[in-house]
């Protein structure tokens, strides 16, 4: 399925988030993502989840955030698995 997070403005129109974009189209992995999120979250609940690093999400020793690991081309799964418990 194809997911983004938009917030509605005001003006009878929605507002997609960058962060869920890169340069030829979506984030990798942002649709699987996505997909697990409970639509009781709010859109800045899930912004900051993708921003902040997780322990979980491990890189050259460091904690990566959800976005830096997508970026990265890394599992979409493991990001998804953290997600389910927002």
């Amino acid at each position: 399925m194809d997911y983004l997070l938009g917030v509605w403005l005001s003006g009878d129109h929605w507002r997609v988030l960058a962060f869920q974009l890169i340069e030829g189209g979506k984030l990798p992995g942002i649709d699987i993502v996505l997909g697990v999120i409970s639509k009781d979250i709010s859109p800045v609940s899930i912004y900051a989840f993708f921003m902040t690093p997780q322990p979980q999400l491990m890189r050259a020793g460091k904690m990566a955030s959800p976005i830096e690991w997508l970026i990265s081309d890394c599992d979409p799964d493991a990001v998804a698995e953290l997600a389910r418990n927002l």
